[in-house]
């Protein structure tokens, strides 16, 4: 028997019910059971990129009479997301930024007020890599990295200890925060605005990170800051990043420290027994004040230590003081009575 071909039936799209975003790198497929083909590209923390919302009846088919108000939310909690907007005849492309490295799915939801509600859709996870390398990360002591945030980072500086060691993180980061394992191995240096400070020798990254160990000298309440600097003078150069203060405290008191009359006292300082200055004369008769203080390995005053002290001197006839140190510090007057 002969084939009968009828002429082309014209076929609408059913009612609308769900909504289906699509992705850079697929393609819609109306009638499919998914309603889509290819993958979904990888994307780059940073940049942005676009999908698109259609409105569309039970079997993925395009629904062009649907205006209703649509938002796009990702699982990425640090990203960008765009402004809710109508659909204009059943579609709307929505701008997305990525922040954090990892993969992250992106959902649509009817927000408008008016019925029918159509139903949300939200894609599988989409791969989200580290943009190219811009700076330098550096972590000290009771922070964590904190990929695509704004700071890049959680939690505050803990007190360092004088004269103890600690180590200090530099990552080589995105310019969102993310480490970039690959390709960014600068040779970093790393420095502080403690003048007594034991720094670490100039080392390169490895992966994109590195610790290095550093001992502050001198107690400060204020704190000091700690500097990491690409220094291998090799394009790119990486931005450079500097820590909060952080504040160091006074190691345990371990000796005396005596300052005379033009002399002050330098913290830190042990090339010169914690001390600047000359010793100024002194003339027979005539009382001087002296300074005595409890120091730790590094001459920094430990003021929860307040031993008895006594003042002594090579003059067999002066007057030599004894008397308690407050806050481990005290003054004691001297006079001599013999010239020498």
């Amino acid at each position: 028997y002969a084939i009968n071909t009828h002429p082309a039936i014209a076929v609408s799209a059913g009612s609308a019910i769900k909504l289906l975003v699509i992705a850079p790198g697929e393609t819609a497929a109306p009638g499919t059971t998914i309603g889509l083909t290819g993958s979904a590209s990888n994307q780059v923390t940073g940049a942005q990129f676009t999908v698109t919302v259609n409105c569309t009846d039970a079997n993925w088919n395009l629904v062009t009479t649907v205006t209703q108000e649509m938002k796009v939310i990702t699982s990425d909690a640090n990203d960008t997301e765009p402004a809710s907007a109508f659909l204009v005849s059943g579609s709307k492309a929505y701008n997305i930024t990525f922040k954090t490295i990892g993969t992250w799915t992106v959902t649509a939801d009817d927000i408008d007020v008016a019925s029918p509600t159509y139903t949300s859709y939200t894609h599988s996870a989409i791969t989200v890599a580290t943009g190219p390398a811009v700076k330098l990360q550096l972590l000290v002591p009771g922070e964590t990295a904190a990929y695509g945030t704004t700071t890049g980072k959680t939690g505050t500086p803990t007190d360092r200890t004088a004269g103890l060691s600690f180590n200090v993180t530099v990552n080589c980061v995105d310019a969102d925060w993310n480490l970039v394992t690959s390709g960014a191995n600068p040779t970093v240096g790393i420095t502080a605005t403690d003048s007594n400070v034991v720094l670490p020798s100039d080392q390169q990254l490895a992966s994109g990170t590195r610790t290095y160990a550093v001992t502050f000298k001198t107690a400060t309440g204020s704190g000091w800051t700690i500097t990491a600097t690409d220094v291998d003078g090799i394009a790119p150069t990486y931005t450079s990043n500097t820590s909060p203060s952080i504040k160091t405290v006074p190691n345990t008191a371990v000796k005396l420290q005596l300052l005379l009359p033009g002399e002050t006292a330098n913290a830190g300082n042990t090339a010169n027994d914690g001390r600047t200055g000359n010793a100024s004369s002194q003339i027979v008769g005539t009382s001087f004040t002296t300074t005595v203080n409890c120091v730790d390995a590094n001459w920094n005053i430990n003021t929860t230590t307040s031993p008895q002290v006594t003042v002594s001197t090579s003059d067999t006839f002066d007057t030599e003081p004894t008397g308690n140190l407050s806050n481990g510090t005290n003054t004691f007057n001297i006079t001599f009575k013999k010239t020498g």
